[in-house]
């Protein structure tokens, strides 16, 4: 079976959402030029890969950095946390600099492995869970405000007092 290649928004959406909440780790990537797709028909023993495009091609084709992060079946097959950790993993390649390069497995003594993916999916859980928090509180403290639809209407120069 020939690959077949299709976006794929839900995974996008996934990516934008911890790329959000993860501030500290990911502030270097622009989600606009990250691209999700899913591909079906792939035997590898792969869930998840990234695909850049290098400087040479950034200047034949007069464009900026792009990544692509390829999902392949075995990925729809896992449960939320483990889809949110192979985003995380493929995110660590993006390198600070959104050059269009890639970061290796180990570099400058940093290693993207699952001990690694595992503190900054933990830093995700904290950081969702301090948003929940504050909209609770949010949603608690808006029963006490008044209801601007409620409010009198503004009275005019002219009317009488």
């Amino acid at each position: 079976m020939k690959y077949q290649y299709e976006v794929a928004p839900d995974v996008q959406g996934m990516l934008e959402e911890i790329v959000r909440h993860l501030p500290d780790d990911f502030a270097h990537v622009d989600v606009r030029r990250v691209v999700c797709y899913r591909s079906r028909g792939s035997v590898a023993r792969i869930y998840a890969r990234i695909w850049s495009l290098p400087g040479i091609w950034q200047a034949a084709l007069g464009v900026e950095a792009h990544y692509v992060i390829e999902v392949v079946e075995r990925f729809d097959r896992e449960g939320v946390e483990e889809r949110e950790k192979t985003l995380i993993h493929e995110l660590m390649h993006i390198p600070k600099t959104f050059s269009g390069a890639l970061v290796p497995h180990k570099c400058f003594g940093k290693n993207i492995d699952c001990r690694s993916v595992d503190v900054v999916h933990r830093r995700l859980v904290t950081a969702r869970g301090i948003e929940e928090r504050a909209r609770q509180r949010a949603t608690a403290l808006a029963r006490f405000l008044p209801d601007p639809s409620s409010a009198p209407l503004s009275m005019s120069n002219d009317a009488p007092l």
